[in-house]
């Protein structure tokens, strides 16, 4: 099953038909990660062990019979400046990075509907912003012509939705940047698990039904990459993608 073809509607009634199952669906979206991301540069850290061993609570609770949630096996990529448990978040500042010991609000109310983390994605440093091009790492890619930048600050989610790695993912807007560039809209409730950073004021962990980067299905979740103002993104690599 190609997880670059399908929307969070398709993945839902493959599992429930037993089309595939949610380790399947991880593997594929980790296997991709992988072979793309020297084209993308989109993520920085793989959650590789801790996605399959949910994925396979997922098809656990299927088997007995149980609702294990309305995303339950949806594959989905989380910035780097939100908190996901037992992962480095960096904010995309190395010297930044610590281990949190829980997850974000928004991070734990997807995990309790099924869905699954993949990994952290690149991003401008501490989601100071507006192109995408501000990371240590390097440049997200645009998939569209990378000629043009990606849009930040959540240029990694944007990227990864864009280049079908992920159904979706969860991004921020620091002061308008997820209003003026290719990345995900806002809401405006600022939450300690997110890292702040200055002059921000309408912020931004993203909650699940709005304000996601995602690509439709019926749910009609707001697909929002699209093409960005020319600009020449610098060149660069994100570090070696290490399983957590």
């Amino acid at each position: 099953m190609d997880i670059g073809t399908l929307t969070i509607d398709d993945i839902r009634t493959a599992l429930r038909a037993r089309k595939t199952s949610a380790r399947e669906l991880a593997q594929e979206a980790l296997r991709t990660a992988r072979e793309e991301n020297a084209k993308t540069n989109a993520y920085l850290l793989l959650a590789e062990e801790r996605a399959m061993r949910a994925a396979a609570a997922v098809d656990a609770a299927l088997e007995r019979g149980e609702d294990p949630g309305p995303l339950a096996g949806v594959p989905v990529a989380v910035k780097d400046n939100i908190d996901v448990a037992g992962l480095p978040t960096t904010a995309a500042c190395p010297a930044y990075e610590y281990v949190p010991g829980a997850d974000a609000p928004v991070v734990k109310a997807l995990r309790e509907v099924g869905a699954i983390c993949v990994g952290k994605t690149n991003m401008d440093q501490f989601a100071t912003g507006l192109v995408g091009t501000r990371s240590p790492y390097g440049t997200p890619r645009n998939p569209l012509d990378e000629r043009l930048i990606p849009g930040g600050s959540s240029s990694g989610s944007a990227v990864a939705v864009a280049r079908g790695l992920v159904p979706f993912a969860l991004g921020t807007d620091t002061a308008g940047s997820g209003r003026v560039c290719p990345c995900p809209a806002p809401n405006r409730r600022r939450r300690r698990t997110e890292v702040p950073g200055p002059r921000r004021r309408s912020s931004a962990v993203l909650p699940v039904a709005a304000g996601t980067t995602a690509r439709r299905g019926r749910e009609a979740w707001p697909g929002i990459m699209g093409r960005a103002a020319r600009h020449a993104p610098r060149r660069g690599r994100a570090r070696a993608l290490a399983p957590h």
